[in-house]
Protein backbone atom coordinates (compact mmCIF):
# COMPACT_ATOMS: atom_id res chain seq x y z
CA UNK A 1 0.00 0.00 0.00
CA UNK A 2 1.21 3.46 -0.79
CA UNK A 3 0.43 6.38 1.43
CA UNK A 4 -0.88 9.48 -0.31
CA UNK A 5 -0.87 12.95 1.09
CA UNK A 6 -3.74 15.15 0.06
CA UNK A 7 -4.47 18.74 1.06
CA UNK A 8 -7.12 19.15 3.71
CA UNK A 9 -10.52 19.87 2.23
CA UNK A 10 -12.45 22.68 3.93
CA UNK A 11 -15.50 20.41 4.08
CA UNK A 12 -13.64 17.81 6.16
CA UNK A 13 -12.00 20.17 8.65
CA UNK A 14 -14.08 20.19 11.84
CA UNK A 15 -15.32 23.62 12.86
CA UNK A 16 -15.54 24.55 16.52
CA UNK A 17 -19.10 24.30 17.80
CA UNK A 18 -19.98 26.22 20.92
CA UNK A 19 -22.09 28.88 22.57
CA UNK A 20 -22.59 32.20 20.77
CA UNK A 21 -22.97 34.92 23.39
CA UNK A 22 -24.70 37.30 20.97
CA UNK A 23 -27.66 35.19 19.78
CA UNK A 24 -27.51 33.04 22.93
CA UNK A 25 -27.46 29.68 21.21
CA UNK A 26 -25.17 27.06 19.72
CA UNK A 27 -23.20 28.06 16.68
CA UNK A 28 -20.69 26.50 14.32
CA UNK A 29 -17.28 28.04 13.62
CA UNK A 30 -17.36 30.21 16.76
CA UNK A 31 -14.48 32.59 17.44
CA UNK A 32 -13.27 34.32 20.60
CA UNK A 33 -14.30 37.99 20.48
CA UNK A 34 -13.52 39.27 23.97
CA UNK A 35 -11.67 37.95 27.01
CA UNK A 36 -12.13 39.63 30.37
CA UNK A 37 -9.39 38.96 32.87
CA UNK A 38 -9.64 39.46 36.60
CA UNK A 39 -6.77 39.65 39.04
CA UNK A 40 -8.24 37.22 41.53
CA UNK A 41 -11.06 35.11 40.30
CA UNK A 42 -12.55 33.72 37.22
CA UNK A 43 -12.49 35.81 34.05
CA UNK A 44 -14.89 35.52 31.14
CA UNK A 45 -14.63 34.69 27.44
CA UNK A 46 -17.20 35.72 24.85
CA UNK A 47 -17.59 33.89 21.54
CA UNK A 48 -19.58 34.65 18.38
CA UNK A 49 -20.72 32.66 15.36
CA UNK A 50 -20.17 33.91 11.77
CA UNK A 51 -23.74 35.25 11.49
CA UNK A 52 -23.39 37.38 14.63
CA UNK A 53 -19.87 38.49 13.69
CA UNK A 54 -21.28 39.85 10.44
CA UNK A 55 -24.45 41.27 11.96
CA UNK A 56 -22.74 43.09 14.83
CA UNK A 57 -19.45 43.84 13.03
CA UNK A 58 -17.38 41.78 15.49
CA UNK A 59 -13.74 40.86 14.91
CA UNK A 60 -12.12 37.79 16.43
CA UNK A 61 -9.67 38.68 19.20
CA UNK A 62 -6.63 37.62 17.16
CA UNK A 63 -7.61 39.98 14.33
CA UNK A 64 -8.32 43.09 16.45
CA UNK A 65 -5.95 46.04 16.39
Amino acid sequence: MSETTQPADARTIPRPIGWCHWHKGLGEDIRLIQALEQGSGKGASFFACPRCRDRFNLSPLGEQR
